[in-house]
């Protein structure tokens, strides 16, 4: 019995009574915030950007990021001659709401993810690429929705998920590294603009 329901909604999908509908979000960087001390020892910092890709670079980290709502492609490098490691028990995204959740790398699973979760070490002179967000960021979820699969006649559910969306233009997004060098961790701040909204 249960084959032949799970074939009627296979058939159902697939007939184009359901469609999906998503958003992308126009994301800018606005500012990075450092510790006194890392101010004073790592000196000026550099943000620029090319195309959809956010850069910033002191003389500690150069960082490029690819914002995607309450999820991030992280690259790293590490321009000292210690390595450094990424503390995720630490580290954390601060939604368009405020929330506070544990910022998390793409191979953990939401099992794990209310663990202790292991630093990242990055190596001197060397480079990291990692998908980083919240746990509810990679299930699609949170505060920031990207998708929705709803019937195609459904027009008041999709007219609120694109309000939903668009009502977080000019909120902001914080994705906070604690970054530990020879046994002092330094929080990097960063602060996201939500521009706009793309639906699909």
């Amino acid at each position: 019995m249960r084959s032949i329901i799970l074939s009627f909604c296979g058939l159902v999908l697939l007939s184009g009574c359901y469609t999906t509908h998503t958003a992308s979000y126009n994301m800018s960087l606005q500012e990075v915030s450092r510790p006194a001390e890392a101010e004073e020892r790592y000196g000026e910092i550099e943000i620029s950007e090319t195309d959809s890709t956010y850069y910033f670079e002191d003389e500690f980290i150069s960082t490029s990021w690819i914002p995607m709502g309450e999820l991030f492609i992280l690259g790293l490098e590490n321009k000292t001659e210690h390595s450094i490691s990424i503390i995720w028990d630490q580290s954390v995204l601060v939604t368009p709401s405020g929330t506070s959740k544990t910022l998390i790398h793409g191979e953990v699973r939401r099992i794990d993810s209310q663990r202790s979760i292991p630093p990242t070490i990055v190596a001197s002179g060397s480079r990291t690429e990692l998908y980083v967000g919240t746990i509810d960021g990679f299930d699609g979820e949170g505060d920031m929705p990207r998708r929705i699969l709803i019937e195609t006649t459904n027009t008041a559910m999709l007219e609120r998920f694109q309000e939903s969306t668009l009502d977080l233009i000019g909120e902001k997004v914080r994705p906070i590294l604690a970054l530990e060098v020879r046994g002092s961790v330094l929080e990097y701040n960063f602060t996201f603009n939500i521009d706009g909204v793309t639906h699909n």
